[in-house]
């Protein structure tokens, strides 16, 4: 209709115009092509020509247009195509580094059109093909004419990558004046998608590397902010005046959104997690998607109420029904299951600890057993729904003196079949309060013989995830802190302290954890089973399990329930 029409035509020229005037895209004509081709020839630059694609959104409040490269279309490339970004762990990091001060400030800034920053290295030559519909239905283009790129265009298989470089240069380069005093940004040593907000007279006029091979700028103590990437986005954290004037420098280097600031009222949102500032600390949680995902799966959800994400008897079954490929509704049973568990996986991994063990055994099932996987997901569904409103309390500590670097580890041998499971929990403590900011559930690839076996297992998972937390907690919190590891199995203890030859075949699996015992970098001891914080994490656990842990894990309802 005409009305529409002139609605696309207006989101296409805004989009063109966006791609000509950061000088992304030139176009040339057909005889240009030609020349092009000839020099590249000759010259010996690598030349690819794609088509292009446009991307055409209806928003609420507009018509969007995205023109992208289909850069599937060759395998081509041009240096790296993988990129490191913030994932879940460090956000929960950087989250609980903020709650550990009250005063502490926590805002997020996007970059717009961030890739269209950076520039195609010299001797890359790419042409695109516009769509069709620029020629002939909306008249934008001549007819013939191409688009020779200059820029990382959204599509290109190494423009992330391309940003991520272009990213990295100007942060280094960049300093900012706050109160007063000069500061600058260095990039972590542990995760490139970390930068740290330090005074330049701050920095060591030698870098030091301390036993564990890091090497620092700075001392952790004059750490003052911290700031984590994800793509184009900044989730930035520190002293109110210290993140606004970093803030203000990123907006001086890129074209960006206004920047959003956590208050009372607002609340942030970061890697699909709502953050949200209470009178007692900070809270995660995913109310929303946690909304829309039971909606979509409402058919599956009975009015039952559940206290469990699992139960026991769910894994004694003796004879599977595994899915008939040839049987569509079988087949279809199992693309919902994973369309259910990408969901839940969703939440499990950021905000809710307590469904990370049901999802890890109900992924296992998924393919092998129709009717338990039938079960299991209409369990979760429904424990899911009597608990929509949990989310994760990183509670705000008296002093902000980080006392104590937690790893609980646990396991449960075979509980449904040959593999054992494992899981653990990594904690700061703050004085008296905790804030659990990692924790996973996952089939051991080992088949354990007894449970001493399965939980050294166990421990070697546990501390091989928690110790790259430990190379940021002295990068950016402090030096003094040991990382303690908790157990619950006496058995796998004293495999580590002695060793025998008749479980050498074993211990030999936890033999670099009992070098960091032996050089004290590191603390093993016992927990009793009902303090082991990791334990929901390996079995299903009663409601009453379920009502001691959970509250020193931080998993609280929302307050406005």
């Amino acid at each position: 209709e005409g009305n529409e029409r002139r609605k696309w035509i207006g989101a296409c020229k805004k989009e063109l115009d966006n791609l000509t005037s950061t000088q992304t895209i030139e176009r040339i004509s057909a005889d240009d092509l030609t020349r092009l081709r000839r020099t590249a020839r000759y010259t010996g630059n690598k030349l690819i020509e794609l088509p292009d694609k446009g991307v055409l959104t209806i928003k609420p409040d507009k018509y969007k247009v995205r023109f992208v490269a289909c850069g599937n279309k060759t395998a081509e490339t041009y240096g790296k195509v993988a990129t490191t970004d913030l994932d879940p762990g460090m956000m929960r990091y950087l989250l609980s580094w903020a709650a550990s001060s009250p005063s502490n400030s926590i805002s997020t800034l996007h970059v717009t059109a961030a890739f269209l920053n950076a520039p195609l290295p010299t001797g890359r030559m790419v042409i695109l093909k516009p769509p069709s519909i620029l020629y002939y239905k909306l008249q934008l283009i001549p007819p013939g004419h191409v688009w020779l790129v200059h820029k990382a265009i959204y599509g290109l298989r190494e423009a992330p990558n391309l940003w991520s470089e272009e990213r990295t240069d100007m942060l280094q380069k960049t300093t900012f004046t706050s109160e007063g005093e000069q500061y600058c940004i260095l990039l972590s040593e542990i995760h490139k998608s970390l930068c740290l907000l330090v005074k330049r007279r701050a920095l060591l006029k030698s870098p030091q590397t301390d036993e564990f091979g890091l090497t620092s700028k700075v001392l952790p103590k004059d750490v003052l902010g911290l700031s984590g990437i994800y793509v184009d986005d900044f989730l930035s954290v520190g002293p109110p005046r210290l993140v606004h004037d970093f803030i203000d420098a990123l907006r001086r280097l890129w074209k960006t959104s206004d920047p959003q600031y956590l208050t009372p009222t607002v609340e942030l949102t970061f890697l699909g997690v709502t953050v949200r500032m209470t009178p007692e600390g900070i809270l995660l949680h995913q109310h929303h998607y946690t909304n829309d995902l039971l909606a979509e799966h409402s058919s599956h959800i009975t009015a039952r109420k559940r206290l469990t994400s699992g139960e026991p008897d769910h894994f004694k079954k003796d004879d599977p029904l595994p899915p008939d490929a040839t049987n569509p509704d079988h087949q279809e049973w199992v693309k919902r299951g994973q369309r259910i568990l990408g969901g839940l996986l969703w939440l499990s991994t950021r905000t809710r600890p307590d469904l990370a063990f049901a999802v890890s055994s109900t992924a296992q099932v998924l393919t092998r057993d129709l009717e338990l996987l039938k079960v299991k997901l209409r369990h979760i569904l429904q424990y899911l729904n009597t608990t929509k409103t949990l989310g994760l309390l990183y509670p705000y500590p008296r002093k902000r003196d980080l006392t104590e670097f937690t790893v609980f580890g646990d396991s449960s041998f075979a509980p449904s079949g040959k593999h054992s499971q494992s899981g653990f929990a990594i904690h700061l403590r703050f004085g008296n309060v905790r804030h659990l900011i990692h924790w996973q559930s996952q089939r051991e690839q080992k088949i354990a013989e007894s449970s001493a076996e399965s939980e050294l297992y166990a421990l070697a998972f546990a501390r091989k995830s928690a110790r790259n937390f430990r190379l940021l907690i002295r990068e950016s919190f402090a030096t003094s802190v040991i990382m303690s590891i908790r157990c619950d199995n006496t058995a796998a203890i004293s495999m580590l302290d002695e060793p025998g030859w008749r479980t050498r075949y074993i211990s030999i699996y936890g033999e670099s954890a009992r070098q960091e015992l032996l050089n004290r970098t590191m603390v093993l001891t016992y927990v009793s089973t009902d303090r082991q914080l990791a334990d929901p994490m390996t079995k299903p656990t009663t409601a009453l399990v379920n009502s001691l842990i959970f509250p020193q894990w931080g998993l609280v309802s929302l307050p406005d329930g």
